[in-house]
């Protein structure tokens, strides 16, 4: 019966396929990871809306658009919760043995399609959020503090000036690269289902098993 090894272009894409298996299941459980990181992150930008909401409050000042602080929380709380699923499922993706199984059965390929599937659902679910309730704190009016003493705002770090001018975004930005991470790294693991079943296939015709 002829080996695997009597193939030489096959046996290069079976240990090429094999490394690149394992590499990906990996990447897949560091991108869930890095997103569940930037879940607890994501207000980061929003946090300085406390303390000024806090003034207002005492002042008895109405800040138009303040109210995104309290709108962004259900999201962030579910982007959260998401992205531990999302660590779960890369986790159940290891215990079948997607990182290390040369030939897949039903369930390396459902885990596969459901760990990518949920992935790409929520990176695109949280990158619309985000974009969303960006540019509602864009819209934030910080004008109406201006009728606050200058001191009072120095005293909890506030500066009028610097947040009238351009508030800082920088959280809510980088939302794109980590989430970008995410929808490749699932495309990646997807193309590395098919490149398996290429793989699997070439095998058993070399060995006489398929057509």
């Amino acid at each position: 019966m002829p080996s695997l090894h009597d193939g030489g272009m096959e046996i290069i894409m079976y240990k090429l396929q094999m490394k690149f298996q394992g590499i990906i299941t990996y990447l897949c459980l560091a991108a869930a990871a890095l997103t569940f990181a930037y879940s607890l992150g994501v207000c980061t930008d929003l946090y300085s809306i406390r303390s000024i909401q806090g003034i207002a409050d005492a002042f008895l000042i109405e800040i138009p658009g303040i109210e995104v602080y309290d709108n962004i929380q259900p999201f962030n709380k579910a982007f959260t919760s998401y992205s531990v699923v999302l660590i779960l499922l890369c986790a159940v993706s290891f215990l079948v043995n997607n990182h290390k199984r040369r030939k897949y059965y039903f369930a390396n390929y459902f885990t596969t399609v459901l760990s990518s599937s949920a992935n790409i659902f929520v990176a695109v679910w949280a990158l619309i959020n985000v974009f969303k309730y960006k540019a509602e704190y864009l819209k934030v009016d910080y004008s109406a503090l201006s009728v606050v003493d200058s001191d009072i705002l120095s005293d909890i770090g506030v500066d009028l000036e610097k947040l009238m001018a351009k508030p800082s975004t920088f959280w809510l930005d980088i939302s794109v690269a980590v989430l970008a991470i995410l929808v490749i790294v699932s495309l990646l693991n997807i193309a590395n289902m098919f490149f398996k079943i290429y793989v699997m296939k070439a095998e058993r015709k070399l060995l006489g098993e398929g057509a």
